[in-house]
């Protein structure tokens, strides 16, 4: 009981007829997945994260939601990969995540929040824009590997853009300053600092040279490495 949370009142996925609910009895707490199930059995889990690509990325957050106990539904290009997380009782949808189908078919309309986790910077912005449209109220949360991308993600709808260069910057030099026994504090206060000034350049870069970068690079599987 000291463990319960309040949930509002929700929409049901366009196309769900039928509602069912799964319950899994713990020793201090009950937890429950909504599904919602249309004609043909096709089926979405009702409130829930949308995981797009399950590499590195996509595999931490899939298994820090199972370990809070936080339903997910995962979008992958890799047939191989589709089978094995089938077998290991995911809830996995087979395809490109560009077609609104196969976003649809992992309810990310529905869904609490949703992750793109690949590679590839021009699909990035196509799922980003998609999303958006189809699931207003969730929660965005794009990773990418440049800053100079990261505004053009904002602008298309992203609540967080998370770009590699500057998070892997930052946990170099958090290092360093940590060996030369620089208080904790500090460290968390200039990550701060630095955040916020490469958020504000980031938005100085111009649409045209994140288009001219991203068109320069070939598209990789949903999955990063």
């Amino acid at each position: 009981v000291e463990r319960r949370e309040d949930f509002g009142m929700g929409v049901v996925p366009k196309g769900a007829l039928v509602l069912t609910a799964g319950v899994d009895v713990q020793d201090d707490r009950i937890e429950c997945d909504v599904w919602g199930w249309a004609e043909g059995f096709s089926s979405w889990l009702v409130d829930h994260v949308v995981i797009i690509g399950f590499g590195v990325t996509g595999r931490s957050v899939a298994r820090t939601a199972a370990q809070f106990d936080l339903p997910y539904a995962i979008i992958e290009m890799n047939a191989d990969t589709v089978l094995q997380q089938r077998k290991a009782g995911d809830h996995v949808s087979y395809g490109d995540a560009t077609n609104e189908a196969v976003l649809l078919t992992a309810g990310a309309p529905k869904a609490r929040a949703i992750v793109v986790a690949i590679n590839d910077s021009a699909a990035a912005r196509r799922i980003t824009q998609m999303a958006r449209r189809i699931a207003p109220q969730a929660f965005l949360i794009v990773r990418t590997r440049y800053l100079k991308e990261v505004a053009a993600l904002h602008d298309l709808g992203a609540d967080e853009v998370v770009a590699d260069e500057l998070e892997i910057s930052i946990e170099v030099y958090s290092r360093v300053l940590a060996r030369f026994l620089v208080p904790r504090e500090d460290i968390k206060r200039t990550i701060g600092e630095t955040r916020e000034g490469w958020r504000r350049m980031g938005r100085s870069l111009s649409p045209e040279a994140t288009a001219t970068a991203a068109g320069s690079r070939d598209r990789g599987s949903d999955g990063d490495l």
